[in-house]
């Protein structure tokens, strides 16, 4: 591997490192309500079940069961990770890569109240214990899989786009 290339991995890591602490930080200090709000009242809707936004933590209600959607529940986890990796993208132009958080942040707040619903579902058809295991296997899917996904997209898919739109317009003038 060539020096350039590791002093670019280098940089990427120590950027991602930066804007993943500082939106940590960020959003460590504001609440998280309306994303957890969000996330229950969809979940809800999937469910065909209730929600109490009463208390601090809305709550839902399915099946005769209810759970809690707390502040590891709202995806800022998932959006933080998100967010900071697309910005330590510097082959990227800043319009790109502010475009890539917009669209992962939609799609985070459209996965997360499949996952709860999802969890829930589980909860109501096999017991705590699987929808435990299943909340757990979901978050690291989510977090691991889905930014990993996203940011292949996002990335890979910029440049497929580009090639396309320039094959076009080759062809175009060739005419």
């Amino acid at each position: 591997m060539e020096r350039s290339e590791l002093i670019k991995g280098a940089r990427f890591v120590l950027w991602f490192s930066i804007f993943y602490l500082a939106l940590w930080l960020f959003l460590s200090t504001i609440t998280l309500y309306p994303l957890k709000a969000f996330s229950a009242g969809s979940a809800s809707l999937l469910l065909n079940g209730s929600v109490d936004y009463s208390a601090d933590n809305p709550i839902i209600s399915y099946d005769g069961l209810q759970a809690q959607i707390t502040d590891l529940c709202a995806g800022d986890l998932e959006i933080a990770v998100l967010f900071a990796v697309i910005l330590a993208t510097f082959d990227r132009s800043w319009t790109r890569r502010l475009w890539g958080c917009a669209f992962g942040f939609i799609t985070i707040m459209l996965l997360n109240p499949v996952r709860i619903a999802i969890v829930m579902s589980i909860w109501s058809s096999s017991g705590a214990q699987s929808a435990d295991f299943t909340h757990d296997v979901l978050f690291r899917g989510m977090l691991l899989f889905v930014i990993v996904f996203y940011y292949f997209i996002w990335y890979v898919g910029y440049d497929l786009l580009k090639e396309r739109m320039h094959g076009k317009k080759r062809k175009k003038r060739r005419k």
